[in-house]
């Protein structure tokens, strides 16, 4: 469980490192859903790895929501999706934030994560599938 863990962290932590490379600030992740509620060890292994707070939502229908938001804006009773969330959003059960400690540890290796990644990518290009 553990290596799938940080392999789904790690992943996550690659997102964000190429949506910073687009200019576009994460400044906050907010999770949904099954592990989101279920798994408090999973979603602080998250948290470090992504060294920012990671809020879970309260609503188990958060998608339906919102949609319902953005449709609320669409129908015009609010101005905008900001207004909509003001006034419809269901709040967040818990949030999780980064340990310092942590998160030191696993940027080191998230540094190694990418050198094993580049090391097989480089070892499956020249393999050769029609031997």
């Amino acid at each position: 469980m553990l290596a799938l863990t940080w392999r789904y962290s790690y992943r996550q932590c690659w997102i964000k490192f190429k949506l910073k490379i687009l200019k576009i600030t994460i400044n906050e992740v907010i999770a949904i859903g099954g592990v989101a509620t279920k798994s408090p060890f999973v979603m602080q292994i998250l948290s470090d790895i992504l060294d920012m707070p990671i809020k879970v939502a309260k609503s188990s229908q958060a998608v339906a929501l919102g949609a319902a938001m953005f449709s609320s804006v669409v129908a015009g009773i609010y101005p905008n999706v900001e207004k909509a969330q003001e006034n419809m959003l269901s709040g967040f059960s818990t949030t999780y934030y980064p340990d310092s400690k942590n998160v030191k540890v696993y940027k080191e290796l998230y540094e190694r994560y990418k050198e094993l990644g580049n090391i097989l990518e480089d070892y499956l290009r020249n393999i050769d599938l029609f031997l």
